[in-house]
């Protein structure tokens, strides 16, 4: 509020206390609100959240969309069905005027901070940079106020202040082609490059180089207070059973040549035919399988 004198040019300002606004059902942004080290950012403001309680690291907030847009490509790696699709095809206008016709909608459970809701999506089969976007529709609905500028959302829940801040490291090292990663450089490079980096390039050398090996631990002795449950090993035999020592297998030396996977050929194979049996009538061992049956147990 600004109150001027008619006959002298002062001004005087008056500045309302941030916790009288608060009190008064107002929402305020504050140098304290500010996720960004720097006031000329150009980040896009990406919330993390859950889909169907599926992690989500990039859900876009984006004032100017009339609608929710959900990628294919997020359903199929969430796991969730795409006959939930109620198909109908819709033309969303971007950006020039450029257009896109959506494979459908559905509704989805999402959790954005404390918020959670049934939310309608509109799906396209596109390749974009976020997981999720969330336009007006979700923030009316919840009466969010948005900040890019502060990279956080702010509103209430009932008598209680809201905020939720941005996620400032959206970025892996293997997403950087997209062109909105540029605008979090200083925050993908420090990142721990997952086990996508199998390139063998020099930054990966030297992050794993300057792992400190005092933190890992080389035997049971040197994990006091742990569980004997968690670590122990043991076969469901009963008791008063004799160990059997089984005869020495030799192989020709061109067999041996071929079966140096063995061990995980047979592993594999073995969870593949008898995966709904293992641990009730069925124990599969490195070389060994045990079948249970009632008052005998058959060893192969």
């Amino acid at each position: 509020m600004n109150i001027s004198a008619e006959s002298n040019p002062h001004c005087f300002t008056a500045q309302p206390q941030r916790s009288f606004l608060e009190n008064h059902n107002a929402i305020v942004f504050t140098d304290e609100d500010m996720e960004v080290p720097y006031p000329d950012h150009r980040r896009p403001l990406y919330l993390e959240g859950q889909i169907n309680d599926v992690f989500i690291r990039r859900a876009l907030v984006d004032t100017g969309s009339s609608v929710n847009i959900l990628p294919l490509s997020v359903l199929t790696g969430a796991g969730i069905p795409l006959s939930k699709i109620v198909q109908s095809q819709t033309s969303i206008s971007g950006f020039g005027n450029q257009s896109e016709v959506t494979v459908g909608y559905m509704q989805v459970n999402l959790k954005v901070g404390p918020i959670r809701s049934l939310t309608k999506f509109y799906v396209v089969d596109v390749d974009v940079a976020y997981h999720a976007l969330l336009g007006r529709p979700w923030l009316n609905k919840h009466k969010l106020v948005v900040s890019t500028y502060h990279q956080c959302v702010k509103g209430r829940i009932g008598l209680r202040p809201l905020r939720i801040p941005g996620n400032q490291a959206p970025f892996n090292q293997s997403e950087a082609h997209y062109s909105e990663a540029e605008f979090y450089t200083e925050c993908t490079e420090p990142m721990t490059a997952p086990k996508h980096m199998q390139d063998g390039s020099t930054a990966v050398a030297e992050q794993l180089e300057t792992i400190n090996l005092n933190v890992f631990a080389w035997s049971y002795e040197e994990m006091p207070g742990l569980n004997p449950n968690l670590v122990s090993h043991t076969l469901n035999i009963e008791l008063g059973t004799k160990p059997i020592v089984q005869p020495r297998r030799n192989f020709h030396p061109e067999i041996e040549k071929q079966i140096k996977n063995a061990g995980a050929t047979y592993q594999r194979a073995m969870m593949t035919m008898f995966h709904d049996m293992m641990g009730k009538e069925v124990e599969d061992y490195v070389d060994d399988l045990v079948v249970h049956q009632r008052g005998i147990d058959v060893d192969f």
